[in-house]
C-alpha cells in the first residue's frame, strides 16, 4: 500500500516466515502475483495444527499476521516473549 514500515510490519513478516516454517507452504500464495498481494491485504491467515509442533503456536502466528497493525504484538519483546512461551508449554503437541 505505500506505507511506511514499521515495527508491525516485522511483525507480520516474522508472522509470514513462522507460518511457512510451521506448515511447509507460504502464508499467502495463490495461482498468480496479482492474487497473492490481493491475498495478503484481505484473506485470514489459515495455519492448521498438524501435530508437529506446539498448538499455541496457531493464535501466536494468527495474531503476527492480523490486517490491522494494532491488533499484532505491541513490539519484538512481546513476540519472543509469547514464542518463549510457545516453546515451553508443558502441552504436548498432539
Amino acid at each position: 500500500r505505500g506505507q511506511s514500515a514499521t515495527a508491525a510490519t516485522d511483525i507480520f513478516a516474522i508472522g509470514c516466515m513462522l507460518y511457512e516454517v510451521l506448515s511447509g507452504r507460504r502464508a499467502f500464495l495463490r495461482a498468480t502475483p496479482a492474487d497473492t498481494l490481493s491475498a495478503i491485504l484481505t484473506e485470514p491467515c489459515n495455519l492448521t495444527h498438524s501435530g508437529r509442533w506446539p498448538a499455541a503456536f496457531v493464535p501466536l502466528v494468527g495474531r503476527c499476521l492480523a490486517k490491522a497493525s494494532t491488533d499484532r504484538f505491541s513490539s519484538g519483546r512481546d513476540l519472543a516473549t509469547a514464542l518463549h512461551a510457545a516453546l515451553t508449554d508443558d502441552t504436548k503437541p498432539a
